[in-house]
């Protein structure tokens, strides 16, 4: 095999391996008996840890402004959010409606960075709102409500990290470090309780 199919098939692999640790993810929080802040900071402390472990061997330095500290907060929101939303309604129901950040994006550019939409971005707006309608409505006891609730919240502090790195002068590593070992800092004591 040369360098150019290798290279070829680097970016699908890594893909594969990141959805299996992803949904390996949500089965863990499903079992794992703690509290769903509990398992989110312990989550936020490992993967803080590795993050700022890559920071040190890229020597990527370490930024703080108020950008930065907009995606830390929305880091800490998407995957708090994410952790209570698995664990109130099924783990397909918090994914799906995570990744309805794209539609948050389009809303939130159009509001913060005065972007127009187009009129193909107005219609998916639309179609994925009648989705997210269906999915209040086929889950109709208060824990699936409740759950679905946070992970439409949690897509809109996804959404948030990703209109981050559009902003001049932000810095998506620096706020996922900083998020993460803020969420972890916080949360992790939990896990005594």
């Amino acid at each position: 095999m040369n360098e150019k199919s290798r290279s070829a098939l680097f970016g699908p692999i890594m893909m594969l391996i990141a959805s299996i640790l992803f949904a390996t993810g949500g089965i863990l929080c499903k079992l794992i008996s703690w509290s769903p802040l509990a398992i989110n900071g312990v989550r936020n402390l490992l993967g803080g840890l590795l993050i700022g472990a890559y920071l040190l061997a890229t020597h990527h330095r370490l930024r703080f402004n108020f950008k930065i500290l907009f995606g830390a907060i929305c880091m800490c929101g998407v995957t708090t959010l994410f952790v209570v939303a698995n664990k109130l309604t099924t783990a397909a129901n918090a994914i799906i409606l995570q990744y309805t950040a794209p539609i948050w994006i389009i809303i939130l550019s159009a509001l913060i960075l005065k972007r127009k939409p187009r009129a193909h971005e107005i219609i998916t707006i639309l179609i994925v709102l009648v989705g997210i309608v269906l999915f209040f409505i086929d889950g109709i006891d208060a824990g699936n409500t409740w759950g679905n609730i946070a992970a439409v919240i949690a897509g809109i502090f996804y959404a948030g990290l990703f209109l981050l790195n559009s902003l001049p002068g932000a810095d998506g590593l620096s706020a996922l470090f900083i998020g993460q070992i803020g969420t972890g800092i916080i949360f992790t004591p939990l896990v005594f309780k």
